[in-house]
């Protein structure tokens, strides 16, 4: 059986890669915590000035029926005229409603958008750290393979193909 001397590997600052790596995903973390909340406040503030507009609707509405007791001759108009006002405030309301909902989701989605750039910067530039490491990586299976037997190579070989496939599906997803 041959002696096989496997090659020394130079010194890689493994713990320094981590921790970059780790305070990267942390900082990520907090930004997109503190975006949510954000939103959450933004929405809250929405919900409240919505319900004393609501409120001060149907204060404004039970005042203008107590008057209309008062006046039997002319309940039948009043009436009428108040349901088509409430009928056009509620249209006006539905409209608030709805345009505020799409002003919360257009700045939430320019907020995702945002945190989806800062995501791929953070990839991109944790693959760049990444590269020398993967480069000498490779340059020992390259040397491991050189002094194997041709039956050993094909299986690193195949094994070294299957392990690239994920890793292109992830920097494709990525954008890298």
């Amino acid at each position: 059986m041959p002696d096989i001397t496997f090659p020394t590997f130079p010194q890689v600052d493994i713990n320094k890669a981590a921790t970059d790596v780790n305070n990267a995903l942390k900082d990520t973390a907090y930004v997109a915590v503190g975006l949510g909340v954000l939103g959450f406040q933004r929405a809250q503030v929405r919900r409240v000035e919505l319900t004393k507009q609501i409120d001060e609707f149907g204060k404004q509405f039970e005042a203008q029926l107590a008057n209309i007791g008062d006046l039997p001759t002319t309940i039948s108009k009043q009436i009428e005229t108040y349901r088509k006002q409430a009928i056009s405030q509620y249209g006006q309301f539905g409209e608030q409603v709805s345009e505020n909902f799409s002003s919360a989701g257009k700045v939430l989605e320019g907020q995702a958008e945002a945190i989806r750039l800062q995501l791929t910067g953070l990839v991109k530039t944790l693959d760049e750290r990444l590269q020398p490491v993967r480069r000498q990586v490779d340059e020992q299976f390259d040397r491991l393979e050189e002094r194997l037997p041709e039956s050993a190579k094909s299986v690193v070989q195949t094994v070294r193909a299957a392990a690239t496939t994920p890793e292109q599906l992830f920097r494709t997803a990525v954008g890298l």
